[in-house]
Order: C-alpha cells, then sequence, then structure tokens
C-alpha cells in the first residue's frame, strides 16, 4: 500500500453557542507545519449555522450540511464522502472544541507509513474552563471529557478506542467499511458514544494485521466546560458509555469485545484506587479520598448503564454498515 498523500480534516458542529470554539479549531489548522489538502466543516441539521459558516470561513474551507440522520455519527459519514470526493487518502476528525497544536496533522499522518496502520489516535489534554478541574477527577476517568486518560499504551501502541476529538483513518479502509454507525453516538449534547470503539472493531477486522495506533506527541486542546465538571454529568456519562458499550457487545458478541474494557478495570482503576488511597492516607489529603470513592461509584455507574441497556435495550434501530461508494482501492486483507 503507497504511503498517503492527501490528507482531509473533518470537523463537525452542531450548535452556534460553540462558534467561538469552532473558529479556534478551524484557525489551528491554518497554521500547522504540515497543511491539510482540505478542511471539510459539517454543519448538523442547523440552517442558520450553515448559512453563517458558509460566508465566514475561508475560500479553502468546504462547509457542508449532515446529508444523514442527525448526529455526530452520520455528520463524520458526510465529512467522509466529502473527503473521498476529493481522493483524500486520510481522512482526519477534529472536534469544534478542540484546538490542534502546529504539528498535529504531521504526526497524525506519519503512522500511516506503515501499511497496517489503518487508523490513529491522537492525544487530548483538557482545558478546563472556570472553576477549574475537581479535585476528585480522577486522570483515569478523564475520557468521560472526551481527553486522554491514564493507562493508555506507550507512543505508538495499538488501541482499540480511539479519542474522538483527535483521530485519523485511511479513508478507503473506513469507507469500505461503512463508515460510522447512526446506532451510536452523540445526538446534540447527549451523553451517549462508542462509534469509535464500534468502527475500529470493523477496521481492524477487515483486514487481517491492521492496527489502530496512539500518536502521544500528535495533541489537540479539548476543552472542557462547567457543566462536565460536575459529578452529575460525571455519573451520568458513565451511565452512557455503559449503555453505549451494551449496544457495541450487541453488534460483536464474542468474548474479545470488551477485552479492553475488563484490563481497563482490572489494571487501571484498580491500581488508580490503591494508589488514591495511600495517597490520602500518608499525606491525609480529603481530595485523594475522593478520588478513589470517584473510581468506584464511576465503574459502578457504568456497570449499571451495561447491565440496564442489556436488559432493556434502547430503542434506536440496529444500522448495517455498507461499504460506501467511494471506496477506492483498498480491499480487505490487502493491509499488507
Amino acid at each position: 500500500m503507497p504511503p498517503p498523500t492527501r490528507t482531509a480534516v473533518v470537523i463537525c458542529c452542531f450548535t452556534p453557542q460553540r462558534l467561538d470554539d469552532l473558529r479556534a479549531a478551524r484557525a489551528s489548522l491554518s497554521h500547522q507545519t504540515m497543511r491539510p489538502a482540505l478542511v471539510i466543516v459539517v454543519v448538523d441539521h442547523h440552517d442558520d449555522l450553515f448559512a453563517l459558516l458558509s460566508a465566514e470561513l475561508e475560500a479553502d474551507t468546504v462547509v457542508v450540511r449532515n446529508s444523514g440522520r442527525q448526529g455526530l455519527s452520520d455528520a463524520r459519514n458526510t465529512g467522509l464522502r466529502a473527503a473521498a470526493d476529493a481522493d483524500a487518502d486520510i481522512v482526519m476528525f477534529l472536534d469544534d472544541d478542540a484546538v490542534a497544536e502546529t504539528t498535529w496533522v504531521e504526526r497524525m499522518t506519519a503512522p500511516f507509513a506503515a501499511p497496517d496502520v489503518v487508523g490513529v489516535s491522537g492525544f487530548a489534554v483538557p482545558v478546563w474552563d472556570a472553576p477549574g478541574r475537581p479535585g476528585w477527577f480522577p486522570d483515569e476517568f478523564l475520557w468521560v471529557v472526551g481527553c486522554s486518560h491514564r493507562g493508555l499504551p506507550d507512543d505508538g501502541g495499538a488501541v482499540r478506542n480511539p479519542v474522538g476529538c483527535a483521530m485519523a483513518f485511511r479513508a478507503e479502509a473506513l469507507s469500505l467499511a461503512g463508515g460510522f454507525v447512526t446506532e451510536l453516538g452523540r445526538v446534540g449534547s447527549s451523553t451517549a458514544g462508542c462509534e469509535e470503539t464500534e468502527v475500529s472493531l470493523r477496521l481492524t477486522a477487515q483486514a487481517s494485521g491492521s492496527v489502530i495506533v496512539l500518536a502521544r506527541s500528535a495533541r489537540v486542546h479539548h476543552r472542557v466546560t462547567s457543566h462536565r465538571q460536575r459529578l452529575d454529568y460525571f455519573l451520568r456519562r458513565c451511565r452512557g458509555e455503559g449503555r453505549s458499550k451494551a449496544a457495541v457487545s450487541r453488534r460483536h458478541p464474542g468474548a474479545a469485545t470488551l477485552r479492553t474494557e475488563r484490563r481497563f478495570v482490572v489494571v487501571t482503576l484498580l491500581d488508580a484506587t490503591i494508589r488514591a488511597l495511600g495517597e490520602g492516607l500518608t499525606h491525609l489529603r480529603p481530595a485523594a479520598f475522593a478520588r478513589a470513592g470517584v473510581v468506584v461509584i464511576g465503574l459502578a455507574a457504568t456497570v449499571v448503564g451495561y447491565v440496564g441497556a442489556r436488559i432493556r435495550p434502547e430503542r434506536r434501530p440496529l444500522t448495517t454498515p455498507t461499504a460506501m461508494s467511494h471506496a477506492h482501492g483498498y480491499r480487505a486483507g490487502a493491509a499488507g
């Protein structure tokens, strides 16, 4: 497989309330050490926002409407189709409230020189709005606010869950896999997720030996608003993650589907609890005891969401991914 030569970056947006964030995200792509060939902004079913962005953004930015079902999954699929129409080799996804460091595109693209790499996860650093990061918030649960958490592998290591605010895929492979399923993913400000996990399972299954890797130096700075700093949001997001993981396990039955989660619980969360309790006992720090407690209740909320969804599945209909018509060249089994 030849190395990629043409990169498109997709930014999905759904509300004017994040317009300043979107402007900052787009501006960060104009100062890259490796400029993307194309920037695509997908507006998710908001006509006024579409009109505003069409008039405002630079001429080298393509602004399109989500042509599918409302929600992040089909917004990303719309961006994927636009990237494929532009003959992009690599399609990258940047959240509308994330700012890329100047080397982000270059360092996200570099791992694709290896023919077995079908996807890359960047590294998302939280930027906390006032009042700031709560003392009870564990590093291991930074995924709750869409950021990279403690327990991830070393740079270049294989991952199963790319961080949604900063990820990249071979456009042909993602098109062949059918893109993101609309059963999963956020609609507006909901707490659903796991569409990245589900598509990663399909991507790595369709070509023998293919992997998704972590690029720790490909950093973005992801905004964490004040409402996402509250314990009630933390617990709702954990429950939402559990429900979404249940949907993934229904799609991909088998003991291996949740292997990453089991290891995270047994290794990472157990270590986090022990370390926090040790810090609390050694230094008499109430925040450390609080972090240990939040690890436990966060895990419990996730399990409750998972079990509840297994017993009573959500009503969002199952969809069957099919290869998009723009897949041009990539073939299952051709990763080598």
